[in-house]
């Protein structure tokens, strides 16, 4: 597979999550065209993490999304890799926040 090619989406079997206590996780929802994609989040400390859009096989077809396991509860914003602002989110203590690019 050559650089400029993406993988094609892997089947899900599960994914775990870290939530409560103070923690949520986040789920980010991209398409095709995102698949490979690094996206940044940043909290309100300024602490940055990032994850990896992959293509994922589920019973209902296939999606594309990067998974924030476990997130300290508060405000963030989500990033472009060269750090264009996307959108802004809060996380809450046990719940799953979904975004789109």
């Amino acid at each position: 597979m050559t650089p400029s090619e993406k993988p094609p989406p892997s089947q899900l079997t599960s994914v775990m999550l870290d939530i409560g206590g103070g923690f949520g996780a986040l789920v980010v929802n991209g398409t095709p065209r995102d698949a490979e994609r690094q996206i940044d989040i940043v909290d309100d400390r300024g602490q940055r993490q990032h994850a990896v859009v992959h293509g994922v096989l589920t019973a209902r077809g296939s999606s594309h999304q990067a998974v924030f396991a476990s997130l300290r509860q508060g405000r963030y914003e989500l990033l472009d890799l060269d750090g264009t602002w996307i959108r802004a989110f809060k996380i809450e203590d046990g719940r799953v926040t979904n975004v789109h690019l």
